[in-house]
């Protein structure tokens, strides 16, 4: 079986209703650095690129907002960036 590598960083939320662009915090679960950026592009954050998560994210690290979270393929967003919500599974 695969293991799962993780990772975090921050991302645009494209989808704000009135069009400004503002910063999420995302959690992904997944087997290669391809496929992380592959799902966040599935979750709807089409800007996403390789270059990006090697550059600009952490790799694994879950992160203490996903405490309690078992690490598995996916994708989690936190809308407020330490708010004390905890992040929504998007896929």
């Amino acid at each position: 079986m695969k293991k799962v590598k993780l990772f975090n960083g921050k991302c645009y939320n494209d989808h704000s209703k009135n069009g400004n662009r503002r910063y999420s915090h995302a959690y992904i679960g997944a087997y290669t650095q391809k496929h992380a950026v592959e799902l966040m592009q599935q979750a709807g954050h089409v800007r996403m690129t390789l270059s990006e998560l090697n550059l600009y994210w952490s790799k694994g690290c879950w992160g203490k907002a996903m405490n309690g979270i078992e690490p598995q393929i996916g994708v989690w967003i936190q809308e407020k960036e330490f708010s004390n919500n905890p992040p929504k599974r998007l896929i």
